[in-house]
């Protein structure tokens, strides 16, 4: 069969997908994504995006495949009632307010919840690993800035009698063996604090979506050229999780050898 019988007839996305991209690409949002993220620039993006977590910027990391969507997220120990303010400002139709840690980190913490002790080592591939949904007995009512800051601040101090159950800011668990384990999110965070060399990889972050006055719209996820304006239009850096893959796999020592990983 002749290179030009392989084709499909027809122009446009639908030849795209096809013959063009991975089969995660889908629709026109998938599509800019995939573009945006142009394969040559893959450890560019790492190498800037380690350098911006470092340095207490944010980054936002999208998942192309499973889930479809980006996060912002800081290091968790840049979480002033100022920054985590501002945070919440940027991110204000996104997804729940996250913070999250390596398992090993939040062991002892586990150990006083009977139910998520049993399962410490169970790990969800398709969703989020919560332990539980905190504030900080110190705080207010949790759900602003500063009550938010409080108990990142509790976490990050492992101060973890401060903390309280039923509350407003959702801590997960990473995988021990980050993306190589589970690709997600929360993962991508840990491992990429790690390659910063921070040396207690907590993270704050939460899911990028749309706000304005429009009801029919508003809290829909960010996704497509709406995400990719987003990001240039606040200089965000932005990396993926396939990027952050790649670049482990070619790096392997990149990881720091931290005794809290």
């Amino acid at each position: 069969m002749s290179e030009t019988s392989e084709k499909p007839a027809g122009n446009g996305i639908e030849a795209k997908v096809q013959h063009s991209y991975p089969t995660y690409v889908s629709n026109e949002d998938d599509e800019a994504i995939f573009d945006f993220l142009e394969k040559e620039k893959s450890e560019e993006r790492v190498k800037k995006a380690i350098e911006a977590f470092r340095n207490g910027g944010y980054v936002a990391i999208i998942e192309q495949k499973k889930e479809r969507e980006a996060d912002l997220g800081f290091y968790a120990g840049h979480a002033s009632n100022e920054r985590v303010g501002e945070f919440m400002e940027l991110v204000r139709g996104g997804g729940s307010f996250c913070v999250a840690f390596p398992v090993s980190y939040l062991e002892s913490y586990i150990k006083t919840l009977e139910t998520e002790y049993a399962r410490l080592k169970v790990f969800d591939p398709e969703k989020p690993n919560f332990v539980n949904i905190v504030d900080s007995d110190k705080g207010g009512t949790g759900w602003q800035a500063p009550d938010r800051a409080l108990v990142v601040a509790d976490l990050m101090a492992g101060s973890f009698g401060n903390i309280k159950s039923l509350g407003h800011s959702y801590l997960l668990k990473a995988h021990p063996d980050g993306l190589r384990g589970r690709i997600g999110h929360t993962e991508s965070y840990v491992d990429l604090a790690k390659l910063a060399g921070i040396e207690v990889p907590g993270v704050v972050f939460q899911e990028l979506a749309r706000y304005g006055n429009e009801p029919s719209t508003k809290g829909v996820k960010l996704w497509g050229p709406e995400l990719i304006q987003f990001l240039q239009d606040n200089a965000i850096q932005h990396v993926s999780t396939r990027d952050l893959i790649k670049y482990e796999r070619a790096h392997p020592n990149g990881l720091s050898q931290l005794s809290l990983a």
